[in-house]
């Protein structure tokens, strides 16, 4: 009989296992983050028979995003994580590995939640992974189900992110495109809808085939209702810019997205934030006015349309950073065409007849099914991209490539609809890139000195 020890960090709680574990697990979830106090947690599963415990803990009940209950125990003088249980896997104990003193413990059988494990981490070859979560239809909980072709994805391989960044940089103004080609006939309000009935339809598929999650806690869903709202005014006002603007115009303006962004998480989540990366977002707007203040004496105050695509996007993006530790992307995405879907179809309905030239909906005529389809298609299959970029390589190896979507719009613009951007336009484009990277660098800037010196020293500003 083999037999085991383990013990918080002060010795006041112990637990003795008599019985090999019947599972050894690793999970990168943001709840098992913040549990563990580290990249990862690293737990094993062993018959409760087999279990012995002494000591006393402070206990409590967690509810996971996936609504499976979890009971942990840790010690009550040093706080120490030891023992717990789940109601998703009965019949059993789970004990922290880390609280073994023995370097023969056996590895993780299993590795979950990839896509939100960090881009540092390398897994071993042939561990069984798992995007999120194993499907709710596979039980018990821990059962290793067939690897998915999102799982076989997770190395970090850079060239093939830096490959699929391109593909979304090209991607993405197609969109732009199909929703400027639409709106010559069909109603603004008409072409977001469409956005988000086809994104769904065609995302439903790819959630089925990952076997992703659906169920999500009244907060996410609250959340996920939200986040529709915001992609629906950024759409909506992007895509009336779109009906009287050259597309790298537009583009450009709504690329002021991450300033606001920076200026927003500093506001409402107290993000350290200082006065270089703040100057530098304010060169940035200056660089947008650049391509409004021309923009406005032409085409009016439609040109400031694509500022409050950047201004509800940025809020997208604040709801985004809220669900990432909820639920897989995919997931997020389905759920967000859905809700979507349930606002905008029943407006449509509303508006019918009504007179409003950008909310009465009309019958496509001929090609303009394929625009429409266009729109939710391209908005589907760049997001997959996006997603699977960032599975392959770091966020701040991709992040200076997505400024190369303003040269694919000006390409685009000038292939499809000739218009070309004039000089002001450009001197703006120069601004707003310029001052973009020079904000990435200095968030990297701020990465690495907490690296080496510690979340103690005196923040990169």
């Amino acid at each position: 009989m083999l037999t085991r020890h383990a013990t918080c960090l002060c010795g006041a709680c112990h637990a003795t296992t008599t019985a090999e574990p019947v599972l050894v697990t690793a999970c990168a979830c943001h709840d098992c983050q913040l549990e563990s106090g580290s990249a990862f947690g690293y737990n094993a599963f062993f018959p409760e028979s087999a279990v012995a415990t002494e000591g006393q803990t402070q206990g409590y009940t967690h509810t996971f995003a996936s609504s499976r209950s979890q009971t942990a125990h840790r010690c009550a003088t040093c706080g120490s994580p030891m023992w717990f249980t789940m109601d998703a896997v009965p019949g059993t104990i789970g004990l922290r590995a880390g609280t073994f003193v023995d370097a023969d413990f056996p590895p993780p059988g299993a590795f979950y939640y990839t896509a939100r494990k960090h881009h540092w981490l390398t897994l071993p070859d042939g561990l069984c992974t798992h995007d999120t979560d194993v499907p709710a239809r596979h039980a018990p909980l821990y059962v290793p189900a067939p690897p998915r072709l999102a799982a076989r994805m997770t190395p970090d391989r850079i060239l093939p992110g830096v490959v699929l960044m391109l593909a979304f940089c090209v991607l993405a103004p197609l969109l732009d495109v199909a929703s400027k080609l639409a709106a010559a006939t069909i109603p603004v309000g008409q072409i977001t809808t469409a956005r988000f009935v086809v994104q769904g339809t065609l995302m439903l598929p790819v959630a089925l085939v990952m076997g992703l999650g659906w169920h999500m806690s009244r907060h996410t869903a609250v959340l996920i209702g939200l986040r529709a709202v915001f992609l629906i005014l950024s759409t909506y006002c992007f895509v009336a810019a779109l009906r009287v603007m050259p597309v790298a115009d537009a583009l450009v303006i709504a690329f002021v997205e991450p300033f606001i962004l920076l200026i927003l998480g500093r506001l409402i989540f107290g993000d350290e934030v200082g006065p270089r990366r703040i100057a530098a977002s304010v060169v940035g707007f200056g660089g947008a006015l650049l391509v409004i203040q021309p923009s406005l004496a032409v085409f009016g105050t439609v040109a400031l349309f694509p500022l409050g695509t950047a201004f509800f996007f940025a809020f997208y993006m604040l709801l985004t950073r809220q669900l990432t530790s909820a639920m897989h992307p995919v997931t997020m995405q389905l759920h967000t065409s859905i809700a979507g879907s349930l606002v905008c179809v029943p407006l449509m309905w509303a508006f019918n007849g009504s007179g409003i030239v950008s909310l009465d909906p009309v019958m496509p005529q001929g090609i303009a099914w394929l625009w429409l389809f266009g729109v939710g298609g391209c908005a589907a299959v760049s997001h997959i991209i996006m997603t699977y970029a960032l599975k392959f390589a770091p966020a701040a190896t991709l992040a200076p490539l997505h400024y190369l979507e303003i040269v694919a719009a000006v390409a685009l613009g000038y292939a499809v609809f000739n218009d070309f951007p004039n000089a002001m336009t450009w001197a703006g484009i120069a601004t707003i890139v310029s001052s973009g990277l020079y904000i990435i660098h200095r968030e990297r800037m701020v990465a690495r000195h907490r690296r080496a010196a510690g979340a103690t020293a005196a923040p990169v500003r």
